[in-house]
């Protein structure tokens, strides 16, 4: 598969899984129903901050902290559902405050929620071929808002996950990966279950109880990553797993869409939905700009 389609296919699953999800977040766990959502399905902060790395990272042929962090605040839009520590983060930065003073400020300790793993995705589609620089500009990026261990490795895995599926790999390989990749014994404790999930027949209860569905990273990614590995030939089935986990439907379904996206190429996401997609054409013409970047630094 062509990198275009995997391009295109990451981001805009990014966007569909975040539209898609959006309505539930918050809901018990259980079947969704796709029917009655609005004509046109808007995304959330999930994706409007991807937005603002895929533009920062084509803008400065590469990672450029200061300016990503501009444009988080630039483009925020209180309608899209950011959360209370990230609004504060983002109000302080556009303060006059540094990115690296504003997030101890609001969170001393570092925030311990997705937020940074939702967004990643576009760093791992810039350095899926530059491994040395693909760790650290994943922390770096994630300590803009959210500079926990446990919120920068759940952006580490989803980063890493996208270049593993970039350079073909199979999604043993991938999982492989990640173990290796994972520092952080909670972590690894979670692929281990993942990985035992895959071989067995698994309910969402099964994984609320092992893996989460929260807004932690810890509760939220490694639940992403199994949707990803169990059903990610199939786009929808892997979206319609994540929206009947409950609880933090938009970003599970964005991650997990991310990947899913990238793994099947914008061929085979349901064109159903993604006409209806708020921005579309915008998110489209982005994975293929950030494309050009990769080949024409």
């Amino acid at each position: 598969m062509d990198l275009k389609s995997r391009f295109t296919g990451c981001l805009i699953g990014l966007a569909l899984g975040d539209a898609l999800g959006a309505p539930f977040e918050g809901s018990p766990s259980g079947k969704k129903s796709l029917q009655y959502l609005p004509p046109v399905l808007h995304y959330s902060d999930d994706t409007e901050m991807s937005i603002g790395v895929t533009e920062s990272l084509i803008a400065e042929k590469g990672f450029n902290p200061d300016d990503m962090a501009e444009r988080f605040y630039k483009n925020f839009n209180i309608r899209r559902g950011y959360g209370a520590g990230t609004i504060s983060v983002l109000r302080l930065i556009k303060k006059g405050m540094h990115w690296s003073e504003a997030n101890k400020k609001v969170f001393p300790q570092g925030s311990f929620g997705n937020g940074a793993a939702m967004r990643a995705a576009p760093i791992g589609l810039f350095y899926f071929n530059d491994s040395k620089n693909l760790k650290e500009v994943t922390y770096t990026a994630s300590s803009i808002t959210h500079d926990h261990p446990l919120a920068k490795e759940g952006a580490l895995l989803i980063t890493t996950a996208v270049s593993e599926i970039l350079q073909g790999r199979t999604k043993e390989e991938i999982l492989e990966s990640l173990l290796h990749t994972s520092e952080i014994k909670e972590y690894q404790e979670k692929l281990k279950t993942v990985e035992s999930f895959l071989q067995k027949d698994i309910t969402a209860e099964d994984v609320i109880s092992a893996l989460g569905n929260s807004v932690l990273a810890l509760e939220s990614v490694p639940s992403a990553i199994y949707a990803f590995l169990k059903y990610g030939e199939d786009y929808l089935k892997t979206v319609e797993f994540c929206l009947s986990l409950g609880g933090d439907t938009d970003t599970i379904s964005a991650m997990a869409g991310a990947l899913s996206g990238a793994y099947v190429g914008i061929e085979n996401l349901p064109e159903e939905f993604i006409e209806r997609l708020e921005d579309k054409d915008k998110l489209q013409g982005l994975s293929l700009e950030l494309l050009e970047r990769v080949i024409n630094p």
